[in-house]
């Protein structure tokens, strides 16, 4: 996301994204008060992909046991314009091309055929 906000790409794909390494280390470290000031300004993807121009597929497995789903749509929600999100009914982190091989190369397909020439 972050090579995509500085360079211009035709499009950008990301899977099971997180808003920022703050986030991500809140969520999983949410005993340790401060945790966040550790990692602040880190992978910020969030604030990176507001400025991306291309059009941005986000594949995200529901039951991710890594990356939340929510912080997917939290990137998500993020994006401009045109902007795909594939939501993946299982358990799963990274692995939904294996897991639903079907549903995601319909998806990626679609999603690539939709880019401009």
């Amino acid at each position: 996301a972050n090579l995509a906000s500085e360079r211009q790409v035709a499009a950008l794909i990301l899977e099971a994204p997180f808003p920022s390494a703050s986030a991500v280390a809140r969520k999983a470290f949410w005993f340790l008060p401060g945790v966040s000031l550790l990692t602040y300004g880190q992978f910020a993807t969030g604030k990176a992909i507001q400025r991306v121009s291309a059009p941005v597929m986000i594949v995200h497995c529901k039951q991710d046991p890594v990356i939340p789903v929510a912080m997917g749509r939290q990137v998500f929600a993020a994006v401009r314009s045109p902007k795909v999100f594939l939501e993946i009914n299982d358990e799963c982190h990274e692995e939904a091309s294996l897991l639903s091989p079907v549903k995601y190369r319909a998806a990626l397909n679609a999603f690539l055929r939709s880019l401009p020439r």
